[in-house]
């Protein structure tokens, strides 16, 4: 049960006007946006959503069921639902934001906590698909980090309303006083630490919008409006004549003169006047307004003739904040970054085919000789059989890649020390005569048979028998764009890279990058059997230089 609590007063906002109250108190306004507050819900359905408004509100709207107003205003009624039913926790989400989340990823976040009581603040800096700066101690910039999955970290708990709080039923006892919770944060928090419960504050990745800043609320409405569902607010432009362009909600007693224009979504409160060549879009005009001729009112709240509230980043706040685009496009998608393929086109359909019949022949074909390897690699140094290399996959995603272990069990420190002497351009690392590698290393290497346990991962669809080569996410940061081209396919233990490059000293890393954004760009059946055919002949030819 999720229960959306507005609060009467927020003494972190520097406005003099409460541009929510503003909202809740026009008639046609007050059931858009609490409609549309309760479907943005990020953790339950809209019947299971409640909303609580404090006592003084007067609000017109008549869906009063799931609605009800604080007697005293500094306790919350609890949901019988929570006390009496089978409901796990109550959720206390702050009416004043709409947040945007990955629900699967709160639900484990909530899970891995282990905490009574949760209070959830989003940072739409944790949110995925963003680039992060590193700095160093004196402000120079060391490197970039791009998030490809929402991340969450503990912070220190604040007196301050979080977006969310999220409460579990078995510490709900101690928060109640005759089945009200109390609406004074900080007296939550008390009450949880002189009781034992467990209390964790939690920053976790995702978007929200500002219902008490104007351009928040425009955005947040107008989309709303212009949805299908919102249809029985919009006036019939046949009842207007030309004046009308897309949804429009019309209060009573408008009067609109005959060449202005008002281009939707727009929401036009009672009493509003709108005189001759007078243009408003995307905008909501409060009752009594008088907008004079020749005015253009676009992407803003007015309340008064002259008081026009749009783009005011007075907030400190404000950097947290997505303040362009709608609430239903603000978080940036897999589509604005990747490639994105059809799902029955070759490169996801009918690639992903041919890599499962092509793993399972040729594991099939090495899974005798195995255990022969195994054994030759437990002689020849200490360590495991097998070595996970973390990798980024499709999107991204971290992945092992699994290859037959061909150095010695500290490689990963040596490394640092030998990168003086790297013989390759680029973030890649690589030498001839690595000191690294083991005996019979240096023959799985130089015949690629200690890649063959990847096609496990192609088996497991984390990778592709060709593609891009699998790279960890600090190599993958040195160039934006080449990385997000490489990383919308599979990684593969073959490519065009590897069958293509000419190791012309300080070029490896320009035709890396070239090959694996050709093969992106130009992928296709074709193209992958030709790569098959050269590195087959390229392992051939490997195999035989070895005798």
């Amino acid at each position: 049960m999720e229960m959306i609590v507005i609060h009467a007063n927020d003494d972190s906002s520097p406005r003099s006007v409460n541009f929510l109250r503003f909202a809740m108190s026009q008639k046609n306004l007050c059931s858009i946006t609490l409609r549309a507050i309760v479907r943005s819900s990020s953790f339950s359905k809209p019947d299971d959503v409640r909303i609580s408004l404090p006592s003084h509100w007067q609000i017109p709207f008549t869906e009063t069921n799931r609605i009800t107003k604080r007697s005293d205003r500094n306790l919350i009624r609890c949901p019988d639902g929570v006390i009496e039913g089978s409901d796990k926790m109550l959720i206390l989400s702050n009416g004043r934001f709409i947040t945007t989340l990955d629900k699967t990823f709160i639900r484990r976040t909530i899970h891995s906590l282990n905490a009574d009581v949760i209070a959830i603040v989003v940072d739409p800096a944790l949110a995925a698909y963003r680039e992060n700066l590193r700095l160093t101690s004196d402000n120079r910039i060391a490197g970039l980090r791009r998030l490809h999955h929402d991340t969450a970290h503990i912070l220190p708990t604040s007196q301050k309303w979080p977006h969310h709080l999220i409460i579990k039923k078995t510490a709900l006892h101690v928060l109640l006083t005759n089945k009200h919770i109390p609406l004074s944060f900080e007296t939550i928090v008390n009450r949880c630490s002189a009781h034992g419960v467990t209390f964790k504050t939690v920053a976790v990745g995702g978007n929200f919008m500002d219902l008490n800043e104007p351009d928040d609320l425009v955005s947040f409405t107008t989309d709303a409006l212009a949805r299908a569902e919102y249809s029985e607010f919009q006036t019939p432009h046949d009842n207007r004549g030309s004046n009308l362009r897309g949804p429009v909600v019309l209060g009573k007693d408008v009067t609109i003169a005959p060449d202005a224009l008002v281009i939707g979504p727009a929401v036009i409160a009672d009493n509003v006047r709108i005189a001759p060549r007078a243009i408003v879009k995307n905008a909501i005009v409060a009752p009594n307004v008088s907008i004079c001729s020749d005015d253009v009112i676009t992407d803003c709240i007015l309340t008064h003739d002259s008081d026009r509230y749009r783009n005011l980043d007075v907030f400190p706040d404000a950097r947290y904040r997505n303040r362009k685009g709608s609430m239903y496009s603000s978080k940036r998608k897999k589509n604005d970054v990747y490639r994105i393929f059809p799902f029955l086109s070759y490169p996801n359909f009918g690639k992903r085919t041919i890599d499962i019949v092509g793993a399972l022949i040729i594991l099939t074909l090495f899974l005798p000789v195995f255990p022969v390897i195994a054994i030759l690699i437990k002689l020849g140094s200490k360590g495991p059989v097998f070595y996970r290399s973390h990798r980024q996959g499709l999107h991204g995603k971290a992945i092992n890649c699994l290859k037959f272990r061909s150095m010695v069990q500290s490689a990963d420190e040596m490394q640092e020390r030998l990168r003086i002497v790297n013989e390759v351009d680029g973030p890649q690392f690589k030498m001839i005569n690595d000191p690294r590698v083991s005996t019979i290393g240096k023959f799985l290497r130089e015949t690629s048979v200690d890649e063959i346990p990847q096609f496990f991962n192609v088996l497991f669809g984390q990778m592709s028998i060709v593609g891009p080569r699998p790279s960890p996410e600090h190599e993958n940061s040195q160039c934006p764009y080449w990385r997000d081209a490489r990383l919308s396919v599979k990684p593969g233990i073959t490519g065009l890279w590897q069958v293509s490059r000419t190791r012309t000293k300080n070029h490896d890393f320009q035709e890396w990058v070239h090959y694996d954004t050709q093969y992106v760009k130009k992928i296709s059946l074709k193209m992958d059997l030709l790569i098959c055919l050269k590195t087959v002949k390229k392992l051939i030819n490997d195999f035989v230089d070895q005798f």
